[in-house]
């Protein structure tokens, strides 16, 4: 029977970005990535956007609630001999973004369009967050006047890199989920980065594979906000937490727009030998876990990648 990973059906995040300079693109992402190398732009009027990561305001705790109805362990205990889990906080984050708007509401048809790559279906524009805030866009023109309460993307993929001392997964510790369909990509296929290049997992063997196998592992965070794009189904998350903020009649200085990534806890796996490290091949006898995300030779492990949390501030320097 076809296995796939658990379902996180949180969808608590969004994501805003625009133009970037001398930012590097990445490749196909089923082939490899480049690292985007960004500079710092200063202007006198228009509008700003960084972007950074955070790892401490509480997405585990909502993620734990989503997987408590998903039929996942009650709780973290690591004595549960039945389900004990390990939620897993990336070292590192990047995105794959095709455009960002800026929006007066859900029904507004005229949004402010903060930056625009490649049309959906083209390359992705690769973005590295971090702790620290990265200038991701400038945009010169202010938005024209009036309340803005939502930040949505063209989101392509999300992308972690999990501490190396955390997981035992023959050298793998980069994770990319697919949020699109385009080239060779279904939305919800999980993407590994192994032997210098992004390889599917094939959900009956548990290897990588440069080919796409018949049955990838994949993972289903819901059909939210999907949307079709130049004929290519694409994620455009809706409820990033922000407070609206307004562009008067006449606006000056410069906008800043900050969006920040809530990654805790967006990685999570049973741990039966206990020992807080993934390691899928070494702790899962054969037959147990019906509910198996990857299957390998010597059994099932049941793991499955997380949403971030995102919210946006906005703010004004005359």
């Amino acid at each position: 029977m076809k296995k796939y990973l658990a379902a996180f059906v949180l969808f608590a995040f969004a994501v805003s970005f625009a133009l970037l300079y001398g930012c590097g693109q990445s490749s196909d992402p089923g082939l490899t990535t480049t690292t985007s190398v960004t500079t710092t732009t200063i202007i006198s009027s228009g509008v700003v956007m960084e972007g950074k990561m955070t790892t401490g305001i509480g997405v585990a705790s909502a993620l734990m609630k989503q997987m408590r109805a998903m039929g996942w362990p009650p709780g973290t205990n690591p004595t549960n001999p039945n389900y004990p889990m390990v939620l897993t906080t990336p070292e590192s984050y990047a995105v794959g973004i095709w455009r960002a708007r800026l929006f007066k509401g859900l029904s507004d048809t005229t949004p402010y369009l903060m930056a625009s790559w490649e049309a959906a279906g083209g390359t992705p524009q690769h973005f590295d967050l971090s702790s620290s805030p990265t200038q991701m866009a400038v945009n010169a023109s202010y938005p024209d006047a009036g309340t803005y309460t939502h930040m949505i993307p063209t989101l392509a993929y999300l992308e972690q890199q999990l501490p190396a001392s955390l997981i035992d997964f023959n050298g793998i510790t980069k994770f990319r989920v697919i949020m699109a369909t385009y080239g060779t990509y279904q939305r919800g296929e999980v993407l590994v980065y192994s032997g210098g290049a992004w390889k599917w997992i094939n959900d009956n063997t548990g290897s990588p594979e440069s080919s796409k196998p018949a049955s990838p592992v994949m993972v289903d965070w819901g059909d939210e906000a999907t949307v079709e794009v130049n004929g290519h189904i694409v994620f455009e998350p809706q409820d990033v937490s922000m407070e609206g903020f307004t562009i008067p009649s006449s606006p000056s200085g410069v906008y800043t727009l900050t969006m920040v990534f809530d990654v805790a806890g967006t990685f999570a796996f049973n741990d039966l030998n206990e020992n807080g490290t993934f390691e899928p091949s070494a702790e899962y006898p054969a037959g147990d876990h019906e509910t198996a995300g990857m299957r390998s030779a010597s059994g099932e492990a049941v793991w499955s990648t997380g949403p971030p949390g995102l919210s946006m501030t906005a703010t004004n320097e005359t």
